[in-house]
């Protein structure tokens, strides 16, 4: 049976909203008004703040109350059997004279209130104490609203309310539950407001069609950037929020309508979000997921976000190699390579060691990066003896070069570092091994560096350059 609101003026506080004449709209009957109540647990920034004395447990099944009080509060529908004011009224002085007030029971309470008389409900919701008033308030008018929206407003408009704001959002998002389009719509048409605070409104009752459908609230937003362009870019921040909920909801809907985005920081906080809600529900099939997208952005993105969740303490290093051997595109396969090198350096520096010539080649000093590093300041001795194992060329050099440079200090005389320098084999290379120590050295005797350089087989150039570094140093 569907229902109209029909009046044309709502006052709240002195600002007038005009609302669209003879709108049809009519309750869904998906959720149930008393048990599913969604509004929040915590009042609105312009609510009153919360205090010690209120307790918001939702997981307490009793409340030591009488037998007909829980039985009460209990009712899944107000059909269930006849209940009268007189008793809902016993029940709430029951949990308001507790000592930590119990707000769903209360709210539940007076829902149950509103359902024989809602003018009387909402003004004792009014009048509650400045700690409950911000919680059961609101969530009195919401659920009031799908009750009989018309009373409702001729309450409101007839009230001197505190908690305006709250009040509207609690107002628009009853009628939401009863017809979201429409809802909408009237915000939207609201002249007299303030655009700020009607894009809140907006959002917030998005958002509150969106805990029940996200995809028809993102759907309808779609077809608004459409049809207004100037509130496209409002319309963007709110569908971002609406696609995280559309992510719990239906993530292969999700994933959709995320993949068909714009390149942007949006997008790419959404792809990471949708990777770890697939990687929370199997990472093997992330991984896989990530691997077979087509986008190359989207999935050197999501393979990276998707390898943090796969590679775990329990994923063998040559599974982790393996990955990385197999991926084709360069630049997904360094991102992952970074991420792999990091885990295994922080899980075991000797196994990442050991594995090192498993990795593509052009990664090997990025790793030997790692390793000198987690081996310079734990065991320094265990890292010159792993750098004086590797075959001569480019890797080693590199080791030799982070060895020396990063931890120098572990050297008992700077001659020692001097004579491992002798082991890499690029001229530059160790050209600025020996510059970094002759430095290092001058800073506390600059004539020992000249001594040490005299005895250094360089080119007169390479020499005039270091000694003038010495001068300008100091």
């Amino acid at each position: 049976m569907k229902t109209r609101y029909i009046i044309p003026v709502i006052v709240f506080s002195g600002i007038a909203l005009f609302l669209k004449l003879n709108r049809p709209v009519s309750y869904t009957g998906q959720s149930d008004p008393i048990s599913d109540i969604q509004v929040p647990d915590e009042p609105s920034q312009i609510g009153a703040a919360v205090t010690a004395n209120v307790n918001q447990s939702h997981r307490k099944k009793s409340l030591n109350l009488s037998s007909s009080c829980n039985s009460l509060i209990s009712y899944r529908t107000p059909k269930e059997k006849a209940y009268s004011v007189e008793q809902i009224r016993h029940c709430i002085d029951s949990v308001i004279k507790k000592e930590k007030a119990e707000i769903d029971a209360l709210k539940k309470l007076i829902l149950l209130w509103a359902h024989i008389n809602i003018s009387d409900a909402l003004s004792f919701a009014k009048n509650l104490s400045e700690q409950l008033k911000p919680y059961v308030l609101p969530a009195t008018v919401q659920i009031a609203t799908t009750i009989d929206s018309h009373t409702v407003l001729r309450w409101i408009q007839s009230e001197n309310l505190e908690q305006v704001f709250d009040i509207k959002q609690a107002y628009f998002r009853g009628l939401v539950d009863i017809g979201p389009q429409s809802a909408l719509e009237d915000i939207i048409a609201i002249s007299s407001m303030e655009a700020s605070e009607r894009d809140v409104i907006l959002a917030s009752t998005l958002e509150h069609w969106a805990e029940q459908d996200a995809n028809q609230a993102i759907q309808w937003i779609e077809d608004k950037q459409i049809q207004n362009p100037q509130m496209a870019d409002k319309l963007m921040q709110i569908k971002v929020t609406l696609l995280m909920k559309l992510i719990k909801q239906n993530d292969s809907v999700a994933e959709n309508k995320i993949l068909a985005l714009e390149p942007s920081a949006d997008k790419t906080l959404l792809l990471q979000s949708l990777t770890k809600h697939l990687a929370n529900m199997d990472k093997e099939l992330a991984i896989e997921w990530a691997q077979a997208l087509v986008d190359p952005g989207n999935r050197q993105l999501t393979i990276s976000a998707a390898f943090k969740y796969w590679a775990t303490d329990d994923v063998s290093t040559d599974k982790i190699i393996d990955l990385i051997l197999s991926e084709s595109d360069e630049n997904v396969r360094q991102a992952i390579t970074n991420e792999a090198v990091q885990l295994l350096a922080n899980r075991d520096s000797q196994e990442l060691a050991d594995s090192l010539f498993a990795f593509p080649e052009e990664e090997h000093p990025k790793i030997v990066g790692k390793i000198a590093n987690a081996w310079i300041s734990s065991d320094y001795q265990e890292a010159k003896e792993w750098v004086n194992g590797l075959p001569s060329g480019s890797t080693k050099d590199s080791a030799i070069y982070r060895i020396v440079t990063e931890g120098l200090y572990n050297f008992d005389q700077p001659e020692e570092a001097l004579a491992m320098i002798e082991d890499i084999s690029q001229s530059q290379v160790q050209f600025h091994a020996r510059r970094k120590v002759f430095m290092e050295v001058a800073r506390s005797d600059i004539d020992k560096a000249h001594e040490m350089l005299a005895e250094v087989n360089l080119s007169d150039n390479e020499t005039r350059s270091i000694a003038r570094a010495f001068t300008t140093q100091h």
